[in-house]
């Protein structure tokens, strides 16, 4: 029932009465198995890998190579969480050509998941795809193997612009699992609803990440409840911007004036946002300037800290862009000048004539 609480306590309880009787060692190994797992879900990579590596250890004692293999997989998907990124790659590599021999392509479709998670990880997205297709080829009925899998082709095909593609891919994966209504239909809406949010569909991304987190906290999964909450801060800055947007229309639409007007608008802008400076960018043929025609708390030093990048693209799209980390934006990792000057948030919004031509940008 994803109750990890009470369950970790009742674990715990049948280790200690198992080991304390010197119980069948398959016991304690499913024990160990069952904490490492809550653990991992909990948030707990430490105390994961230890009771994982444990387990490998007396797996290699006892001979029993089958566990060894099982486990091998879910540690490389601790040492992936903790950002140890080699050592993963080598449990998963080490799995695969025994899995391949033995045939179980249940857990070497579950490896390919995971190889898929970590390329897209270390941003080799074409290789991360091809990893989701072979997982995809020899997919078990297993249904929560189905939606991993449809989970992976998702976010591979959506780090590569596919969205079409990755939007049925969610899909498949959240529908798979309606009725289990598990961890694993959590991190489903998850998915689902970070791919929303990243492709501006708000309003069902709120929902999807809303009752994601729902679930993630009942069960006690803080990890994937951390993550989750993250995305939802960024949709929360989100609608403050959008806020932010409707009162400078609402200053445009009422002034005549156009000095007042671009006054009024920049004073308003830094006053909802809170931001350090702003900014309004003129443009010409269709191209950003980086001519002011109004700014406030800006001197030519921090005008060379303005994204032409970020400008460009709320002009191009006609399309407001707003992101709380942009250094850590991955629509703007190859973008040197956020990267090189380490910028946080930032707010553009393209400004548009009666006739729907976009006319300037606001930038804070």
């Amino acid at each position: 029932n994803s109750r990890f609480g009470a369950a970790e306590t009742a674990f715990l309880t049948a280790l200690t009465e198992f080991e304390s009787l010197h119980k069948d060692r398959r016991y304690i190994l499913g024990c160990r198995a069952a904490l490492r797992e809550i653990y991992t879900y909990r948030g707990r990579f430490r105390e994961a890998e230890t009771f994982s590596k444990q387990i490998i250890e007396n797996a290699q004692n006892t001979g029993i190579k089958i566990a060894e293999m099982y486990e091998t997989i879910d540690l490389g998907y601790i040492f992936f969480e903790q950002d140890k990124f080699d050592q993963a790659e080598l449990c998963y590599f080490k799995v695969i050509e025994i899995f391949k021999k033995t045939k179980d392509n249940n857990k070497l479709c579950q490896a390919y998941v995971r190889l898929s998670e970590l390329y897209l990880k270390l941003d080799d997205s074409d290789k991360a795809l091809r990893y989701a297709h072979d997982a995809e080829k020899i997919m078990s009925p297993n249904l929560t193997r189905q939606s991993q899998v449809y989970r992976a082709l998702g976010k591979s095909h959506a780090a590569l612009d596919d969205f079409d593609q990755a939007e049925s891919c969610f899909e498949k994966s959240r529908t798979l699992l309606e009725n289990v209504q598990g961890c694993h239909f959590a991190l489903a809406l998850f998915e689902f609803g970070t791919f929303y949010f990243n492709i501006g569909k708000y309003k069902i991304a709120e929902e999807q990440v809303g009752q994601a987190m729902q679930l993630f906290q009942k069960m006690g999964a803080n990890h994937f409840l951390g993550k989750a909450q993250k995305v939802w801060d960024r949709m929360i800055d989100n609608k403050k911007s959008a806020v932010t947007a409707t009162d400078i229309s609402e200053v445009i639409e009422r002034t005549l004036n156009t000095t007042q007007l671009l006054d009024e608008a920049i004073d308003r802008l830094l006053q909802v946002t809170h931001a350090d400076r702003g900014l309004i960018l003129t443009v010409e043929n269709g191209q950003p300037r980086l001519q002011t025609a109004c700014s406030r708390h800006l001197d030519e030093t921090s005008l060379n800290d303005i994204s032409t990048t970020v400008v460009q693209a709320a002009v191009e799209s006609g399309v407001l862009i707003v992101t709380s980390d942009a250094s850590n934006d991955p629509r703007f990792e190859d973008c040197v000048s956020i990267a090189d000057s380490n910028v946080g948030s930032i707010l553009c919004m393209p400004l548009k004539a009666r006739n729907g031509d976009v006319i300037g940008a606001v930038y804070a």
